[in-house]
């Protein structure tokens, strides 16, 4: 079950040509899923850990169902090319970004630019194989909120929810600092332009001076700007 609500999204700021075109849209979408987990949430804080077992359970009964998951039949629709052996993949010229499927592996490889003469240049995915399985047990509260939340992570992962939900369990200093520290050891610092989460300030953007401004009656502002700026 999906409940959508769309809203005109300002095509100048939400370039959909931009690598992640989407993220920004105000558009709100809730996936039953996303409810089933929320639902999972709320139970375990108030201790019915029976119930949010049964919520997490329903997400992963539909993720277990093989018929949804990704196969090289799919692939083969949307393929660059389809072949039969390695050497008919490598003398294709295609540019960074497509993949091709392979007959003879029974895989999908994707392009990584450089050289199509080179096997280096290609990353192979197999079919998905995946192991899961329902929880028989979700443990103590600590351990289920734990649960819930790899869950979350896990099913709602590239849908937008992540950022919000790390403020909303107050750990987005610890887990986006984490990250931070750990993709900063592979690029130089101008990559991440020296990005830092500081708590009590990065839950929210700054309010624009001009609105401060036009807020003032009798000369005193009625907005304050928030913390930390």
């Amino acid at each position: 079950m999906l409940f959508f609500l769309f809203l005109d999204a300002d095509a100048v700021v939400n370039n959909p040509s931009q690598w992640a075109p989407g993220t920004s849209y105000n558009i709100p979408i809730i996936r039953f899923a996303d409810v089933l987990l929320m639902a999972a949430e709320v139970e375990i804080e108030v201790g019915s850990l029976e119930q949010a077992r049964q919520y997490i359970n329903r997400v992963r009964e539909r993720a277990a169902d093989e018929s949804s998951w990704v196969n090289n039949d799919l692939n083969k629709a949307y393929a660059y090319e389809v072949v039969s052996s390695e050497a008919e993949m490598l003398a294709l010229t295609p540019t960074a970004g497509p993949w091709v499927v392979r007959e003879d592996r029974g895989s999908t490889f994707v392009f990584l630019g450089g050289s199509a003469s080179s096997i280096s240049s290609w990353n192979e995915y197999t079919e998905p194989n995946y192991d899961i399985a329902l929880y028989s047990d979700l443990g103590s509260k600590e351990h289920a909120r734990e649960i819930v939340r790899f869950e979350r992570k896990l099913e709602l992962a590239l849908e937008g929810h992540r950022y919000f939900d790390l403020i909303r369990w107050g750990i987005a200093e610890d887990e986006i600092n984490d990250f931070m520290d750990y993709e900063g050891a592979f690029f130089p610092a101008s990559y991440l332009n020296e990005g830092h989460f500081t708590s009590n300030k990065n839950e929210y953007f700054p309010i624009p001076q001009r609105q401060i401004d036009l807020s003032a009656t009798g000369g005193t502002p009625m907005l304050q700007q928030n913390p930390g700026y």
